[in-house]
């Protein structure tokens, strides 16, 4: 019949029909191939239906160093770990320093999911030895992370120190990272370096005094008393080190005096008197501090300020009697004793100011 289906099927059969259908549908597979990274996952977004697709277009073009490593990538975060290394195991020819980077990905990612030691060693080693000075900043990230996995704090400091260069919007925060994990290690000379770089950077004035004594601290804890000194000198003379507490600036000074830098001490002690020139506590310090150096004229013109500055105290003053003893200043000697016993029952002392008293009057 002239309308019947069988006539109707027949026509939709007809060569140029099928021609049509073909080249739709090639169009369609070269558009797709051309546009294959919009099927791809975006970032954070993996699921098996992302990496089947990119497994067929790895098939397609196995050469595709790209494609390859996206796939395993894809394979490692999904912990499909057998599959990522049989990608590996294919992947010859090009760029070959990104295998590298992804086989060493894969060997830490099996240690932090498997409790063999060994699996755990070799991964440590192999970490160990890895350049990573060409690495991309998101290599970078996920090799510090899987450094922390596996308990290599150091290679992650190592890791956001170079970041925190590369990235200037997050420096601050890499490099307290860095930081954090080069203590972590045990390393406070990098984590004190680190330190003076945050201090370096630092726009406020208060943050700039924080880590500058974060730093010195550090050193200091790392048993670099003398460079500590040295780096607190210097920040004290660009103006970085404004107020520090009391008990710290003693202590800077005791630490000095510790390292057998005496000179440094007497640097800090006449900073500190600088910035605080009342201060009892920096004036008996650094009274003390010259008395045992034998600067005997320094020692009595800081004990006059002190004497002046603070309430007389039996000690101040049975040392002010022996200083102007040595400096020539008998009568003055002889008051400043007889002010000490007035004070302090002594009797070798009350022996002394006789015989000075008989030296200043003679009968």
């Amino acid at each position: 019949m002239r309308y019947s289906p069988a006539a109707e099927s027949a026509s939709l059969f007809r060569p140029w029909a099928l021609l049509l259908a073909g080249v739709v549908v090639v169009a369609m597979l070269f558009m797709t191939y051309q546009n294959k990274d919009a099927f791809l996952p975006q970032k954070g977004e993996v699921d098996e239906v992302s990496v089947n697709y990119a497994e067929l277009l790895l098939n397609a073009d196995p050469g595709d160093v790209t494609l390859r490593a996206e796939l395993v990538d894809m394979l490692i975060q999904l912990g499909d770990l057998d599959r990522a290394a049989k990608y590996l195991q294919g992947w010859s020819g090009a760029n070959m320093p990104l295998k590298h980077f992804y086989e060493l990905v894969l060997n830490l990612t099996r240690a932090t999911v498997n409790d063999d030691p060994v699996v755990m060693s070799s991964a440590q080693a192999s970490l160990a030895v890895f350049d990573t000075s060409d690495l991309s900043v998101s290599q970078q990230r996920q090799l510090a992370e899987l450094a922390l996995a596996v308990g290599m704090p150091q290679i992650a400091a190592k890791l956001y120190a170079t970041l925190a260069d590369a990235i200037p919007a997050e420096r601050e925060e890499l490099l307290l990272a860095s930081a954090r994990w080069y203590l972590a290690a045990g390393d406070q000379h990098s984590a004190g370096i680190i330190y003076q770089r945050l201090a370096a950077h630092s726009d406020s004035p208060e943050q700039r005094r924080d880590y500058a004594k974060l730093a010195y601290d550090t050193m200091v804890a790392g048993g670099e008393s003398e460079q500590a000194s040295i780096y607190l000198l210097d920040q004290l003379a660009q103006g970085a080190m404004a107020a520090p507490l009391t008990d710290w600036w003693s202590r800077s000074v005791i630490v000095a005096q510790g390292a057998l830098r005496h000179d440094l001490a007497d640097q800090l002690s006449a900073s500190w008197l600088q910035h605080e020139p009342d201060n009892i506590a920096a004036l008996q310090q650094r009274f003390d501090l010259q008395l045992a150096g034998g600067d005997t004229q320094g020692a009595w013109r800081t004990g006059q300020h002190l004497l002046d500055t603070a309430p007389a105290s039996a000690r101040a003053l049975k040392q002010m009697a022996l200083l102007a003893q040595w400096t020539g200043r008998p009568q003055i000697a002889l008051d400043y004793w007889i002010a000490y016993l007035g004070m302090q029952p002594d009797m070798e002392a009350r022996e002394r100011a006789w015989r000075l008293a008989f030296g200043v009057f003679p009968v």
